[in-house]
């Protein structure tokens, strides 16, 4: 369920998990930058991938 807000709010989220990711990695904590910066990616990708779909759908 809080994965769909993160789709409904796609912007507002990735900017979140950016700003996350580099105050990790500002901290030295690489990895957990590198985790934010991962769901930051999977969100963008499920959004580009719900867009190819509803494109599809309309042909």
């Amino acid at each position: 369920m809080h994965f769909l807000k993160c789709l409904e709010f796609q912007l507002e989220t990735t900017l979140v998990f950016d700003a996350i990711a580099f105050s990790y990695w500002n901290n030295q904590d690489y990895d957990n930058a590198s985790v934010y910066w991962l769901k930051t990616l999977e969100i963008k990708q499920q959004n580009q991938n719900q867009h190819q779909v509803k494109g599809t759908a309309s042909i």
